[in-house]
């Protein structure tokens, strides 16, 4: 076996198209878009402003990729809290220690040395929206699109490294069946009344999306810094990402709160689970692929919560409320059955206070790790 750094298109190929090799016929695995992957990937976008990144591969005897990893100097996030860190991503492996064992230790702790770092932290990407978290419980449903699917086997020789847990997430479904709408309804009005609030309902979806979207990731900003290895999102950023899922985005699932002035006080952002139309077109936006994302996205068989924030001024006050009872109001309508969450904080109790409304049901863990160096 052997170690390789990634320096050319076809090996940036290679990189991307591992994980589809390698989960193939499971039918819980959900992969980025093949494209989009790329553009991370390809040597001549390794550095940006905010990062450096080095991808890596291992190799057979015959030239069979066994594994992949990024390594990721995170120059924003270590600037922003005095930090010498690098962030393993994008890690993916056959079920052998000693694959593992090339792709860390030679790999990403090498290049971690070469830059005087202190710790190294992961999966993580690289920006927070990013996919994150290595799935420790919950192997046999299909994943978000959100967040990765991994073996379990990734733990166990990931310890046998030397990582240990660094923070830890649950994802939940909940359920709009269990709610009673007309009184949910009343409290909603009652707290928009109550501080002088009001939801945007006018304009397409379009519309809606390039008058709000630096606003409401600016909102994301000031509201989650105080996350897990959380860096803000630019406007680079931002429009990476909504062209990434705007297939997926529909009105209905988009709540959006203003105050008084016009400022965003709260939003959730919502949409069709695309999941299993993914894992069956593998990542790649073909006709096929094309026409089954559609019809998931007319049909879904549950609904993805993707980002939901609140000032800290109303979060006593029942506005998280609001925005939980208008996407479950618009599932219960369209019955669909239940909606996931994306990975939340075990220690975020506020957020599963809320969960309680809506009978939850845990259906995935997943850690970060980390290791120092």
């Amino acid at each position: 076996m052997k170690l390789e750094l990634v320096e050319t298109k076809k090996q940036a190929k290679e990189f991307v198209q591992f994980p589809l090799d390698l989960y193939k016929k499971n039918p819980y695995y959900v992969p980025q878009f093949f494209s989009d992957e790329l553009k991370v990937i390809d040597p001549k976008n390794r550095e940006t402003e905010k990062y450096y990144l080095e991808a890596y591969l291992v190799r057979d005897d015959n030239g069979k990729v066994l594994g992949r990893v990024a390594a990721v100097l995170h120059k924003q996030y270590n600037e922003l809290y005095k930090a010498k860190t690098v962030r393993f991503s994008r890690l993916d492996f056959v079920d052998n220690i000693e694959v593992v064992k090339l792709l860390m230790w030679g790999g990403v702790e090498e290049f971690a040395k070469r830059y005087d770092t202190e710790k190294i932290m992961g999966p993580m990407g690289v920006i927070d929206q990013d996919r994150e978290g290595l799935l420790i419980e919950g192997f046999n449903d299909i994943s978000t699109f959100s967040l990765n699917f991994n073996y379990d086997y990734y733990f166990k020789h990931l310890k046998e490294c030397g990582y240990l847990v660094d923070a830890e997430w649950d994802e939940w479904q909940i359920f709009p069946d269990t709610i009673d709408v007309p009184r949910f309804e009343r409290m909603s009005k009652a707290v928009l009344k109550r501080y002088n609030l009001h939801m945007v309902t006018k304009g397409s979806t379009k519309k809606i999306i390039n008058e709000y979207k630096y606003k409401i990731f600016d909102f994301i900003n000031e509201t989650y810094g105080h996350l897990y290895g959380y860096v803000p999102v630019t406007h680079e950023d931002v429009d990476r990402l909504v062209k990434s899922f705007s297939i997926a985005l529909k009105k209905d699932y988009l709540c959006i709160v203003l105050d008084e002035n016009n400022e965003v006080a709260a939003f959730g952002l919502t949409i069709p689970a695309i999941s299993h139309a993914v894992n069956k077109c593998q990542g790649k936006m073909n006709l096929k692929g094309i026409f089954s994302l559609l019809h998931n996205i007319s049909h879904p068989k549950f609904l993805e919560l993707l980002l939901i924030g609140v000032k800290d001024k109303y979060k006593q006050g029942g506005l998280p409320f609001v925005i939980f009872n208008h996407i479950m109001a618009i599932a219960k309508k369209k019955k669909i059955k239940y909606a996931e969450t994306n990975a939340q904080l075990k220690t975020n109790t506020e957020i599963h206070k809320l969960f309680e409304h809506f009978n939850p049901k845990k259906v995935r863990e997943r850690v970060a790790l980390y290791k120092n160096i």
